[in-house]
């Protein structure tokens, strides 16, 4: 009976190792294909979808990517600044803030 828990164990750690190494894999992964090519979908418009679909509305999704370098340099700093005020203080992780989060 021992040797069927220790059996189960190490079959329930395998398939959580498999999946611990196929999420981080698929994240970084996904995360270098973006780099280069704009995401087909995004959570936001997905939402509006569901919006759509709950209101009883006629589903429509457009979109219209943009270059880079087609986009106001303040515009990119309003984003920056949305997420994080401090952000050109801190060097890109604001410790302050995160102690002040944990306490």
């Amino acid at each position: 009976m021992i040797k069927k828990n220790r059996s189960f164990t190490s079959q329930l750690f395998r398939v959580l190792k498999i999946g611990a190494i196929f999420f981080f894999s698929s994240t970084v992964i996904i995360t270098i294909v973006y780099r280069f090519v704009p995401p087909p979908v995004t959570p936001l418009m997905v939402m509006r979808v569901i919006g759509q679909v709950a209101d009883g509305k006629e589903l429509k999704m457009s979109k219209k990517w943009v270059p880079f370098s087609e986009i106001s340099p303040n515009l990119v700093k309003a984003v920056i600044t949305s997420e994080d005020n401090k952000f050109m203080e801190h060097n890109g992780v604001d410790f302050a803030a995160i102690e002040k989060a944990r306490k």
